[in-house]
């Protein structure tokens, strides 16, 4: 097992030389020769990390063990696949929870009461429409978790943060705590915000969190330039409602 940086393959292709199973490939082989290790190796990549992301992976020094770890990964047995990402704004249904009349429009926003509570509770997103250009059309679910909300000042670069009571008790955050971090900036001075997720996925789709966060939560995965564009979001948003 190893933490896979980011910009790294998981495998080759045409125009990929240098990944993952490469270097693990370099790596065996001169254990075999400097060490004069007598075992015969036959390296494999059981499961794959996007370029961009970085994680842990699992990778197999023969097939008995490929394939063993392969099985538990298909039955998900004592295995959680988690993903934490930082997307470009605030989810929907947060956002619902801000403002039910407006959602979107963050200026009039007002924090309830129950925010903690309710907030940074867990919830999950279910499709059935078809994700990332796969013919066929099977159902796809997300759970998933806000950790925190990050606020950013664009001129002062200032930052605060709220983080989820669940995952950091220590804080001891109160509701008073949650307005203030809503509340209205003064002056013109412009504020984005950024959202601090945890996905857990069942079914395993192509780019399903990436689709899911964009096309369902409304909030991009940052970096994630391909389903940033609006007309992929909105085709997808359609999809979606349809079924």
């Amino acid at each position: 097992a190893l933490n896979k940086l980011p910009g790294i393959s998981s495998q080759g292709g045409n125009l990929v030389k240098l990944n993952l199973y490469f270097l693990f490939n370099n790596y065996l082989n001169w254990k075999r020769t400097e060490l004069q290790e007598p075992a015969s190796y036959a390296p494999g990549i059981v499961h794959r990390l996007d370029k961009d992301t970085s994680g842990v992976m699992v990778l197999a020094k023969d097939k008995t063990f490929a394939a063993a770890f392969a099985q538990c990964l298909k039955s998900r047995s004592n295995i959680t696949k988690a993903y934490i990402g930082v997307v470009e704004g605030i989810p929907r249904p947060i956002l619902t929870l801000l403002n039910p009349k407006t959602e979107r429009k963050l200026k009039r926003k007002k924090a309830p009461q129950n925010f903690l509570e309710l907030g940074f509770q867990k919830r999950y997103i279910v499709t059935s429409a078809e994700i990332g250009g796969e013919e066929e059309s099977k159902e796809s679910r997300t759970n998933y978790e806000v950790l925190g909300i990050v606020k950013i000042k664009k001129n002062s670069h200032e930052t605060s943060y709220l983080l989820s009571p669940k995952v950091y008790p220590e804080l001891e955050l109160s509701d008073s705590d949650v307005k203030e971090f809503f509340e209205e900036i003064e002056g013109e001075e412009e504020v984005v915000y950024n959202t601090i997720i945890r996905y857990e996925i069942e079914g395993g789709r192509k780019h399903q969190i990436r689709i899911h966060s964009a096309g369902v939560l409304e909030t991009p995965v940052e970096s994630g330039i391909k389903y940033n564009e609006e007309n992929i979001v909105e085709d997808y948003v359609e999809k979606v409602l349809k079924d």
